[in-house]
């Protein structure tokens, strides 16, 4: 938990640090690419997913059912012309299920991982 908060602000502080640079039209693409890899190198394999916080915690299920999968999300960047640009994270999950009733011990939850930067797209 404590590690994905520090990515988190890590994140908002490369974007704010992107959007001082466009007003104040640097070229910072290049910049911004570089602090996204720093902050992926900091926090380990980005290809990890985050794992169970709470293994040995919570009621008794058949069997435990962990995914993993990719949410996005996208931050304005700036505008040319009619066309909007984006910066587009890509944030790997954990979904754990506990379906039925047994011995397994089993929590709910899921749990989202660094975000990680995946280039600028348009919308």
């Amino acid at each position: 938990m404590r590690k994905n908060v520090i990515a988190l602000v890590m994140v908002v502080f490369a974007v704010v640090v992107v959007n001082v640079m466009l007003a104040l039209d640097v070229s910072c693409l290049d910049n911004f690419a570089k602090v996204s890899l720093a902050t992926v190198e900091a926090y380990g394999n980005y290809e990890n997913f985050p794992e169970d916080p709470f293994p040995d915690s919570g009621g008794k299920a058949e069997r435990k059912v962990t995914s993993n999968y990719y949410e996005y999300s996208y931050t304005y960047a700036y505008e040319i012309g009619l066309t909007k640009y984006y910066y587009k994270y890509r944030v790997p999950m954990t979904e754990i299920d506990c379906p039925g009733r047994g011995e397994v011990t089993c929590t709910r939850t899921i749990v989202s991982g660094t975000p990680i930067y995946d280039g600028i797209t348009e919308m």
